[in-house]
């Protein structure tokens, strides 16, 4: 008997991100990959086809503007930007660029030992935070999200790209391909390399042992500057043929419960406390939860009692 395991482990050898995300478009071009929200207001959800497509056309615009292969991109954006954030990724794996995502929290000086450590070529950001980000990174060039289509200083909308440029395939597994910071609790925030295999396998692991499969949908409230979003969320899903709902930050306890009835999740993944939050709301409303098979959580231990009170809401 084969084990599928196994075979999902070989499969992934010598893959990139993209490699990865051609194959499951291929088998599965209309199934979702990637619910996420965007700057302009509304959430995307976007299939594995059109997910491969969005990520040619970032890349074709960004390998345009200049960037190339082992440049740096760092991410300053809030979970209410993450569709923007996650297809920047994408348009850079494609390239074999690096992204860093940064902590929208961090102070000034935290922010200039990252942005020093990192050293991008591009950032992409706010015309909020532009100022800022000029203020410490003068050479780089600052992708303003929200701005004029057709000014270069413009985040790139992948589907306003409409011309075709050749792009060579120079990615390979061991490729760096995302600087992820430590918490920076007990010392200077460190960055973190990671490369196409290390992300995929991450997913692996981490989406074994949760018990994803290519019938899932899997939410939680990641902050993309962590390794959650795009280590632990999305290579969790696309490795396992599953699809990612990331929800933004000024998500309410009604509307994740919500998004959990209306994306149809059946894996839910959240720190404790909101999930305490959930419980209460439950009382306040009608959700359909009937979906959801599995909660994960962490950050702090769960009481026995709201165990059994999550155990009791979600059937």
């Amino acid at each position: 008997m084969s084990d599928p395991g196994a075979a999902l482990h070989n499969e992934l050898h010598g893959l990139t991100v993209p490699d990865l995300l051609r194959r499951r478009a291929a088998q599965h071009p209309f199934k979702l990959a990637l619910s996420a929200h965007s700057h302009r207001g509304h959430r995307d959800r976007l299939s594995y086809g059109q997910l491969v497509i969005r990520m040619e056309s970032m890349a074709r615009e960004l390998y345009r503007r200049g960037l190339r292969q082992g440049d740096r991109v760092a991410l300053f954006l809030s979970n209410d930007a993450v569709r923007e954030a996650v297809l920047t990724a994408l348009g850079c794996w494609r390239l074999g660029a690096v992204v860093a995502p940064l902590n929208v929290r961090a102070s000034h000086d935290e922010l200039q030992h990252a942005l020093a450590l990192v050293d991008p070529a591009q950032i992409v950001t706010t015309a909020e935070a532009q100022a800022r980000l000029a203020r410490f990174c003068p050479l780089a060039s600052i992708l303003v999200l929200g701005g004029d289509p057709g000014h270069e200083a413009a985040w790139p909308e992948p589907e306003q790209v409409f011309h075709t440029l050749d792009l060579p395939e120079v990615t390979q597994a061991e490729s760096p391909s995302v600087l992820l910071f430590t918490s920076g609790t007990t010392a200077r925030a460190k960055a973190v390399t990671h490369c196409h295999r290390s992300q995929l396998f991450c997913g692996y692991a981490v989406g074994g042992a949760i018990g994803l499969t290519d019938q899932d949908t899997y939410q939680g409230a990641w902050p993309i500057f962590t390794s959650s979003v795009l280590n632990m969320a999305c290579m969790s899903a696309w490795v396992h043929g599953a699809g990612a709902v990331v929800q933004q930050a000024t998500l309410a306890n009604a509307g994740r419960r919500g998004l959990i009835e209306s994306e149809g999740t059946t894996v839910y993944h959240g720190v404790t406390s909101p999930l305490h939050f959930m419980i209460d709301e439950f009382a306040r409303g009608h959700y359909d939860l009937s979906r959801v098979r599995r909660l994960g959580y962490g950050g702090a231990a769960m009481p026995p009692e709201k165990r059994l009170a999550l155990h009791a809401q979600f059937p």
